[in-house]
């Protein structure tokens, strides 16, 4: 009885998520519903109108003030990127300018300054690739750096395989392997986004089409609105 019940510990062991080797320094944003509701509006490319309106309407009073500023950030990160896709640059470059500011206040917190200093850097190169060529190389040196200090962290990980799926010369491949050592973890929606998308997108790149239709599809069933998912799902048969 007791060799029975020491088995049945071992299993549950292994299939408890507990004893997982990545964790998710962010989890605590997708407790937010406001957070939550615009980061979904923006990713699906609703109008503008409704946009702002939920952006004037962020609630983040119940968190701490590192939580605060983190939620300040990357909703400014992410209001520059819906900016930028509907050619609103110069709109999005007042927001990363602010998202900079915001940024010091979390200077002390090393993991986070890091992976959201390399976010904001590599959006500026979205808004114009040759004057902001330094600060892409800047983003990238930096999001490899994350990733050796980080390695265990949910969102250095992302930051590295987009990386690699999205730097010129880069094997794709090591950008699949990378997205698939968490693939099975439970992520946040929008972190379960990018690594449909981004294994999409590598398997696209590696002419794998009927992988690329599989995760670019799943990708859509969580948002509808990304612009490079939609032109290459076009281009699937």
């Amino acid at each position: 009885m007791k060799k029975i019940l020491i088995v049945l510990i071992f299993i549950v062991a292994l299939s408890n998520p507990v004893f997982s080797q990545f964790v998710d320094s962010f989890d605590f944003m997708e407790t937010s519903n406001s957070y939550s509701e615009f980061t979904k509006a923006i990713k699906d490319n609703e109008n503008p109108f409704l946009c702002l309106n939920l952006y004037e309407n962020l609630d983040f009073s119940s968190y701490n003030s590192i939580e605060k500023s983190i939620f300040a950030i990357k909703t400014k990160l992410n209001y520059a990127r819906y900016l930028i896709d509907n050619d609103e640059k110069r709109e999005a470059e007042t927001l990363l300018k602010e998202a900079e500011i915001e940024l010091q206040n979390i200077k002390t917190n090393e993991m986070f300054y890091n992976i959201l200093d390399s976010e904001a850097k590599s959006l500026w190169y979205l808004i114009n690739n040759f004057k902001y060529l330094s600060k892409a190389i800047k983003a990238t040196n930096q999001t490899k750096k994350n990733f050796k200090a980080y390695p265990n962290e949910i969102a250095a990980v992302l930051q590295y395989a987009n990386t690699l799926l999205y730097t010129p010369g880069k094997n794709k491949e090591d950008a699949i392997e990378v997205f698939k050592t968490i693939e099975n973890e439970e992520l946040m929606v929008w972190d379960q986004f990018s690594l449909y998308s981004g294994l999409g997108m590598s398997y696209f790149k590696l002419n794998n089409q009927e992988k690329a239709l599989l995760y670019l599809s799943l990708a859509t069933n969580i948002y509808i609105g990304d612009s490079i998912v939609n032109n290459t799902l076009k281009e699937l048969p």
